[in-house]
This record gives C-alpha cells, structure tokens and sequence, in this order.
C-alpha cells in the first residue's frame, strides 16, 4: 500500500510565521484579558439573533387547503418595525394531491411580488420551496 501526503507550501509558510509571532510575545500578552477588554468586546459581539416561527406559534394549527382553480391564501408574518434581517428565509413546506387534469401552477409570492413558480403537473407531489426574504 502506498500513501502520500501532499502540502501546501504557501500555507505551511504562513503556519510557521504564525507559530514564531507566537514564540516572541511576552508572556503577559497571553494572559486573560482585562475585564475592560471583555466589556469592549461584549458592546462591540455580533447581537444577531436566529428566531424560527411556525405557523401554529401564530394561532394557524391545521394545513392550508387550496381546493379551487383559483385559490389564494395570504399570511401575514410578524417582522418588529427597524429589526434588520440577514439571511431570512421562508421555509414553505408543501405537498399536492392534483385533482384536475391539465397544467396547475403554485405562484408564491412576497410582500405582493411573485418570486417562485412550481408547475403541479403530477397527480401528487412536494410544492416546497425555501425563499429568500430580502430586507
């Protein structure tokens, strides 16, 4: 059996820098930090918060049912006024039982603007989707 290691050599380079800045810091830099320092860094800590809310936290407990050509069913989804969003998604969990022939499309759209279209061509299927919320 044969084995090889490959190495990066710009990478070990930088390595090795790293390692001797280490070795030539005196010793009370590698001390815990000041309780100044902690204070500083908590103002300044990233405070973005991951919040996931379903649809029955919202008082919706039984699955939405389209049941005609033409159907449409809007949710309102509480956003605070003046909270910033990053990487918000709308998780859209779905499933279809098709009882008419023909080409059916489910349109999702956000705050009033299409931004998917699933063709539900099958007799049965997953429509779900993950959209982008932007800001």
């Amino acid at each position: 059996m044969k084995s090889s290691v490959a190495v990066n050599m710009g990478a070990s380079n930088v390595l090795a820098c790293g390692m001797s800045l280490l070795a030539l810091m005196p010793t009370f830099a590698l001390a815990a930090e000041s309780p100044l320092t902690q204070a500083i860094n908590r103002i300044t800590a990233d405070s973005r918060q991951e919040r996931v809310i379903e649809l029955r936290e919202l008082g919706i407990d039984r699955p939405i049912i389209l049941n005609a050509t033409d159907a449409r069913r809007e949710l309102y989804l509480p956003v605070p006024a003046n909270v910033p969003l990053t990487d918000a998604t709308l998780n859209f969990d779905a499933s279809y039982l098709n009882g008419e022939a023909g080409r059916n499309t489910l349109l999702l759209s956000l705050d009033g603007y299409p931004v998917r279209a699933l063709g539900l061509n099958e007799e049965q299927g997953n429509a779900s989707a993950t959209l982008g919320v932007d800001k």
